[in-house]
């Protein structure tokens, strides 16, 4: 991979490894700023990989653009207490999910 990898954290490598793996490519230098960016904000991966599962259901081809805008969002949706709508969302299911 280049003596350049050395430069990234354990924590970016495995971000980085597997998006790279979900794109099928090496990630452009701009993508791979963008995903230590999300490391350094301590985006949890799982996140990222759901951004990139919707990301493939709207749109035709790979977008990381897309994908990104989406992780974007959703951090800039974050109320008081830290959590995603998507995360408050699942709480409110996990509170009423046994409930019929």
């Amino acid at each position: 991979k280049g003596a350049c990898m050395q430069e990234f954290s354990n924590k970016e490598l495995e971000y980085l490894k597997l998006i790279e793996k979900a794109f099928s490519r090496r990630l452009a230098r701009s993508e791979t700023a963008k995903v230590c960016y999300w490391v350094a904000q301590n985006i949890p991966l799982s996140e990222i990989i759901r951004a990139f599962e919707i990301m493939v259901t709207k749109v035709s081809s790979l977008s990381f653009p897309y994908m990104a805008a989406i992780v974007d969002r959703w951090q800039e949706q974050k109320n008081g207490n830290g959590k995603t709508l998507m995360e408050q969302a699942a709480e409110i299911d996990e509170r009423y999910g046994s409930e019929k």
